[in-house]
């Protein structure tokens, strides 16, 4: 931000480094400048490393914290699914709801984590990815870096299952093609 428009929202604003939790998984560097406890402004990363600038989404996230369609305190669902009958429950009732349902799902179905990180795509035969397009979104920072190195590395066997995307699945060639050309364009 420049000195100019730091004058223009005044002195007793207050730059909050934080990030974006949309579900794209990109988990873009916000900044969020408060002035009286409201956000007045975000911006993105404007560092000199390597950029991880936020989306339009990102950057319009006052707008979601401010709106009025916010839900600001726990409810439980009281009638039938799809019903739209609500009650309001305390924070130490929603936790221990929350608590007790991962408890649950864990001791039936086992660990939800499987502890695999992204740098073990190198290591993968097949890598299928259910649910995003890495063509069209990211699924968190370091994804499409990995599956260009994938790639490099001699893995032929990529496939993205994505209902949002034309035919629903098909191999990555292409895409990753396109990614390894953008991530050339930055380093160079």
């Amino acid at each position: 931000m420049s000195s100019t428009d730091k004058n223009k929202l005044g002195s007793d604003v207050t730059i909050v480094n934080t990030g974006c939790c949309h579900d794209c998984g990109g988990r873009r560097v916000l900044r969020a400048h408060i002035k009286d406890g409201v956000i007045v402004r975000i911006e993105t990363d404007d560092g000199e490393e390597l950029q991880l600038r936020a989306c339009a989404r990102g950057r319009a996230y006052r707008q979601r914290v401010y709106s009025p369609d916010r839900l600001r305190y726990p409810m439980r669902r009281i009638g039938a699914r799809g019903e739209g009958k609500f009650e309001r429950i305390s924070w130490d009732e929603a936790l221990d709801t929350v608590a007790s349902e991962l408890r649950r799902v864990k001791d039936t179905y086992g660990t939800m984590c499987t502890g695999h990180t992204r740098d073990d795509l190198l290591n993968s035969r097949l890598i299928i990815m259910w649910g995003w397009n890495p063509a069209e979104r990211i699924q968190d920072t370091g994804a499409s870096l990995y599956l260009v190195k994938a790639k490099e590395a001699g893995n032929p066997n990529m496939l993205t299952m994505d209902e949002h995307s034309p035919g629903g699945a098909y191999p990555v060639d292409t895409a990753l093609v396109q990614i390894q050309k953008e991530m050339e364009n930055v380093s160079s």
